[in-house]
């Protein structure tokens, strides 16, 4: 885990002061969902938009974030580590214009930002259900077998000729998704994951084939598939699922659970 400022300026629109602030906070909020998506670790807003005068210093705004979050200094005895080069892809500008223009992505990406940002060991059931809405934006549709079949067919899209049937596809679609899980944790408040644990840590196996950590990684294959679905509908490359299935099928046999195959 590491922590260093970014320092994000711009203009926003509004005719009085709040309402500029307000449209520069949904802004910064899409663009640390977009981050969250391209890098795939969790962005933070280190404080509130605020209005910068032309002549102010920098440093007014990151030292003091930097000194809270880290112990870090800008100033005293104890400097921060150089910063490092973040590379982004070249299809975020394009990104960008996508989820301002197309309510669809808009709506998956900030479910998907929400529900990376808790998907944890404590809230593995509720990041589940978050991830599922992912698919049904993009489809536009809150149909179960909607879902299941955007997710089949990007599955079949994305691997080589000839390494998934249509069937194998959907089964494989049907799996990840836990459409059963999500209605339960959704309409009846059930639990699945680690935090029916009371937050209990997992091991890194489960020699008793403890559903709840089998539930926790299955979610973690679904987060997977939302993220390739969510960045090739946003224009940026297919990446193939044959790791993804690879450990779906894994953790189908018991092979890394030691325990039951995948809930049904």
């Amino acid at each position: 885990m590491g922590y260093w400022p970014l320092l994000v300026t711009g203009q926003a629109p509004g005719y009085y002061r709040a309402g500029a602030l307000q449209a520069a906070a949904r802004d910064l909020l899409r663009l640390q969902w977009l981050l969250t998506l391209v890098t795939a670790r969790t962005w933070q807003r280190g404080s509130q938009p605020c209005r910068m005068e032309p002549d102010s210093d920098t440093d007014d705004f990151t030292a003091p974030w930097l000194e809270r979050m880290t112990r870090w200094s800008l100033r005293e005895q104890l400097p921060a580590p150089d910063p490092m080069e973040l590379n982004l892809p070249g299809w975020l500008q394009a990104a960008w214009e996508k989820s301002l223009t197309s309510r669809r992505c808009s709506n998956a990406l900030s479910a998907y930002g929400r529900a990376f940002e808790y998907f944890t060991e404590e809230a593995t059931s509720d990041a589940g259900a978050r991830f599922a809405a992912v698919i049904e934006a993009i489809t536009g549709s809150h149909s179960h077998s909607d879902a299941t079949e955007t997710a089949a067919q990007y599955l079949l899209s994305a691997t080589a000729p000839g390494t998934l049937t249509e069937p194998e596809a959907a089964q494989a679609a049907e799996n990840i998704l836990m459409y059963s899980f999500r209605h339960q944790t959704v309409h009846f408040g059930r639990l699945h994951g680690p935090e029916s644990l009371g937050g209990m840590g997992l091991g890194m196996l489960s020699a008793d084939g403890d559903p709840s950590r089998t539930h926790h990684m299955m979610t973690g294959v679904l987060q997977h598939l939302c993220r390739d679905i969510l960045i090739n509908n946003l224009g940026g490359p297919a990446h193939a699922p044959e790791g993804l299935l690879q450990q779906l099928d894994d953790i189908g046999s018991g092979w890394i659970t030691i325990g039951p195959p995948i809930p049904k």
